[in-house]
């Protein structure tokens, strides 16, 4: 397991006791796990795609249900998409009321063709035939 520093400062040792992905300590030893090599390296790539904080070591220990939902595709996909949602400016919905010259605010309907109010073309009924 080359390229992975070990915990040999203070600080590092200080991570023991609390899980890297949510900050809290752990309550039980059942659901504290200690990373391996493949486990610090996902969730470092993780962290790297979404722009977290979070820097996982060899010695690092987290919760299993953090582990699972941080490295989980669809979890990591959505917080992706939300990411870019925020950053993008929102769209305004296509009104066709809007485009229309001569079109009204209030909620009168207009003519398709012309975007006139539809009180110039007649009673709107139709006559049968």
């Amino acid at each position: 397991m080359e390229g992975i520093p070990s915990t040999s400062t203070s600080q590092e040792a200080e991570f023991l006791n609390y899980c890297i992905i949510c900050g809290k300590d752990f309550n039980t030893s059942t659901d504290k796990v200690h990373l391996t090599y493949r486990g610090i390296k996902g969730i470092n790539s993780v962290s790297l795609r979404l722009g977290d904080d979070i820097h996982a070591s060899d010695g690092d220990c987290v919760h299993e249900d953090c582990r699972r939902t941080y490295t989980n595709k669809k979890v990591v996909d959505s917080k992706l998409k939300a990411q870019e949602a925020e950053k993008s400016p929102k769209k305004q919905p296509y009104l066709r009321k809007r485009s229309l010259p001569g079109a009204t605010n209030d909620n009168q309907p207009t003519c398709l063709f012309c975007g006139v109010g539809k009180r110039h073309i007649g009673s709107g009924k139709r006559s049968p035939g």
